[in-house]
């Protein structure tokens, strides 16, 4: 039934121009805000722990205006897997330092982009795909029926999704062998005794080891890329940079920091639209418990 209904609210969404559409999110997303919830709950706990530095006063005002973002995340949604390609692609504005992707794309080397939960990440599918055969992984949602509508809207852009199973990383690696372009969303927790332990904000932070196993064994040029939400509904901008050598690294730790710094590097142009609600430091070394 909640599939239903949040199916309903993303039709109806797609139906309205973008501007309007992040008024709405906004409006949820200010909903949120007041009314005690568990989203607002993680983000206000991840917004304490990674921005130490701030008042309580600015660490309000993040928390609001994350919270205004994660609504425009959710609705954008109902724009980004209803409408036409065209229509979307018309959407970005800039792509900054471009060159990075177009530079290996004439060299045929393989491409390994990084994906934080930051801006409009869906997007960039469409973006991608534009530029060669794309694979990314692809984790089922927790409501099975909108499975169906996200794996619709991700394949009609041309990409072919890697599921998380050995066959889904097998794609992966021959995808990067072949020179061809893939995706990961690099800041999803691994689970319990699953990942690598390093510095994200200065804290320790379960990071994802796939992501540094494709890099060190297949040696493709790694990208880090996301789209920042442009406001009053303009659309988005495109931001890539490189990663320095240390994501080759044999000790996985020392890969680990150079994804996080680059991750929060990122993360640090526009804070309130990465996705705090996320339990990035839900287990952590000493066993301490943050949620």
């Amino acid at each position: 039934m909640a599939s239903f209904f949040i199916k309903l609210l993303l039709r109806t969404c797609s139906l309205l121009p973008l501007r309007l559409n992040h008024q709405l999110g906004a409006l949820i997303g200010y909903l949120l805000y007041l009314i005690p919830n568990q989203a607002r709950h993680v983000c206000k706990v991840n917004i304490g722990l990674c921005f130490q530095d701030k008042s309580a006063k600015q660490q309000r005002l993040l928390l609001k205006t994350t919270l205004r973002e994660t609504g425009k995340t959710f609705t954008e949604m109902g724009a980004v897997w209803y409408w036409d390609s065209d229509r979307l692609l018309a959407l970005i504005h800039k792509v900054h330092d471009e060159y990075l992707l177009l530079d290996a794309l004439t060299r045929q080397r393989g491409i390994l982009l990084m994906t934080p939960h930051l801006g409009c990440w869906e997007i960039l599918n469409f973006y991608l795909n534009q530029h060669g055969n794309f694979t990314c992984m692809y984790k089922p949602p927790r409501l099975s029926g909108l499975d169906t509508v996200i794996l619709n809207a991700r394949k009609r852009t041309g990409s072919r999704l890697a599921p998380t199973t050995t066959s889904g990383v097998k794609m992966l690696y021959s995808a990067l062998k072949q020179g061809e372009m893939v995706g990961v969303l690099p800041d999803q927790n691994p689970g319990k005794d699953q990942g690598v332990f390093a510095p994200f904000f200065g804290l320790p932070a379960n990071t994802m080891p796939l992501v540094l196993r494709l890099a060190r064994q297949t040696k493709p040029l790694v990208l880090l890329i996301y789209s920042r939400r442009l406001p009053k509904g303009r659309g988005f901008d495109i931001y890539l940079q490189s990663l320095d050598d240390d994501i080759y690294a044999d000790d996985p730790v020392i890969a680990a920091a150079c994804l996080n710094q680059a991750m929060e590097q990122a993360i640090r142009q526009c804070p309130e639209q990465y996705q705090w609600s996320y339990k990035k430091f839900k287990y952590q070394p000493d066993g301490r418990k943050f949620y």
